[in-house]
């Protein structure tokens, strides 16, 4: 777990932010867990309910690109342009 948050919900919904740091690397899941308590005198019982989302983490700043370069008459050209 990388941080937890407990909110109180309203009629029309509620947001929760949070700061991006390098531990969500390289992507995190963020659940959310929604409970309404019993209601004896509106006769309704306890409600519950889960969400899931993946947070994909954009690696492009620590990804090295590379590129080779090979004769054309060795067998490693030959495997990389059949391919």
């Amino acid at each position: 777990m990388i941080d937890q948050k407990i909110v109180d919900v309203a009629a029309d919904g509620a947001t929760a932010s949070f700061k991006v740091s390098d531990a969500w690397r390289p992507g995190a899941y963020v659940v959310a867990f929604v409970h309404r308590p019993l209601d004896a005198k509106a006769s309704r019982m306890p409600g519950r309910a889960v969400g899931v989302a993946h947070a994909q983490i954009d690696a492009a700043e620590k990804t090295v690109g590379s590129r080779s370069t090979f004769p054309s008459g060795s067998s490693r050209a030959a495997r990389s342009t059949s391919a």
